[in-house]
């Protein structure tokens, strides 16, 4: 996360990044707790906190208007909260959304005109993380 934001928070172009962030997003009225009625599994240790908390420090980081101000692409497209992962068998974890796009603070907000994700059944042979995809209006940006 820190590479990320000293990458893209370097000089003033917008821009966009998105990965498996192993982490739920910052806020939790928009991601919350998918493990708080789940049964437990030892592949969820690296998720909770040594409290047994939802880790989300990653996502604040780069979410934090004093640092990382980085800027969900889920919440700028105004999308309802979807899984990305936690669909396959083998997953242990329960449905939980990990798999985010982020936009600079330097990009305009209209810029982001929605966000879906491929559905599970087109993906299961290939992923257990389901693929999102972020459609943005070029127009909005700004020309140099």
């Amino acid at each position: 996360v820190a590479q990320v934001l000293r990458v893209f928070n370097t000089g003033d172009v917008p821009g966009l990044v998105g990965g498996d962030w192993n982490c739920l997003g910052g806020d939790p009225d928009y991601d919350p707790d998918p493990y708080q009625d789940a049964p437990w599994h030892p592949d969820h240790v690296y998720q909770l906190t040594d409290t047994g908390e939802v880790d989300r420090r990653p996502a604040r980081r780069l979410e934090a208007r004093h640092l990382g101000r980085m800027r969900d692409c889920a919440r700028l497209a105004g999308v309802d909260w979807a899984a990305t992962t936690g669909h396959h068998p083998t997953d242990h974890h329960p449905p939980r959304r990990v798999d985010r796009w982020y936009a600079t603070h330097h990009l305009p907000d209209n810029t982001i005109t929605g966000l879906r994700t491929i559905s599970a059944d087109r993906v299961a042979t290939i992923t257990d993380h389901l693929p999102v995809i972020v459609d943005i209006d070029d127009r909005t940006l700004p020309r140099t």
